[in-house]
């Protein structure tokens, strides 16, 4: 949910499997057959709601799906101007360590405040 609830990432599709939501001790995805570095923020063409509701989920809502394509992973912003940008292919990310998530989710981050800025006038 765009207002606080889950956002479109890994930890809250249904491909997900890892802590918290089971014991495996590995972030993984199902459907890519990959370890993840991080849980959160990332989604993918893919993503699918552990909870739907009806045969659309709020994502589909938020967005057109034929936007995404299947070979990039995206980060969520969630602003008004800019919901969501890609993030890498996903046949880097899949190697990616959790530090170079993070750092990329931080360049990312910087990158979207300075484009949300204007001049007091």
């Amino acid at each position: 949910m765009p207002n606080g609830g889950p956002r479109p990432d890994c930890v809250h599709c249904k491909h997900y499997r890892g802590r918290p939501r089971d014991e495996q001790e590995e972030l993984y995805c199902t459907y890519h057959t990959m370890t993840l570095p991080a849980p959160i923020f990332a989604f993918c063409a893919h993503f699918a709601d552990l909870e739907p509701n009806e045969d659309i989920d709020w994502l589909d809502e938020e967005l057109e799906r034929d936007q995404l394509r299947d070979d990039l992973m995206y980060l969520w912003l969630g602003s008004y101007t800019k919901r969501f940008v890609p993030l890498a292919p996903i046949s880097e990310y899949r190697n990616w360590s959790r530090e170079t998530f993070m750092d990329e989710l931080e360049r990312l981050a910087d990158e979207d405040h300075k484009g949300d800025s204007s001049p007091d006038v």
